[in-house]
């Protein structure tokens, strides 16, 4: 079941521990929990779109959350309490392991480079697109294989 962006942003804090997380590394870590779960398992973690903003793929509803806010230690707003499968608290958890040591820029560098979901949506449709689902599946599928 897929579940709101602010919901997997919270596992995520939880992870982090009581320092939190800059609102650019936890955009960032969301997004790419919602890549690799459908590059993996081709079904959506997240149903909010995400958008190719100038500064990378962004979910709208989650940035509201987090916008001119220096670091997060606390639970964000979300429609409800997650309750996160076998598989899909896995992955969050890899893309923990794989990714939380990563700086909000090193993980906007990875996420904008050329040929990723971002870059050919923001150079093919334009600022604020939504990324196609199927984009960013086949990219994540690609780099699993």
């Amino acid at each position: 079941m897929a579940h709101h962006s602010a919901e997997v942003a919270n596992a995520l804090l939880e992870q982090s521990g009581p320092n939190g997380l800059d609102p650019m590394k936890l955009l960032k870590l969301t997004y790419l929990c919602q890549g690799w779960m459908l590059g993996l398992y081709d079904i959506p973690l997240i149903w909010n779109d995400v958008e190719a903003w100038r500064y990378g793929p962004v979910f709208k509803e989650l940035y509201r959350f987090v916008a001119g806010k220096h670091q997060i230690s606390v639970q964000l707003p979300s429609p409800s309490a997650a309750q996160f499968d076998a598989r899909e608290q896995h992955l969050i958890d890899q893309v923990w392991e794989k990714y939380g040591n990563m700086s909000g820029l090193k993980l906007s560098s990875l996420t904008h480079a050329e040929g990723t979901p971002w870059y050919i949506t923001y150079h093919q449709f334009g600022q604020n697109s939504v990324i196609p689902k199927s984009l960013i599946r086949d990219y994540y599928s690609e780099r699993a294989a």
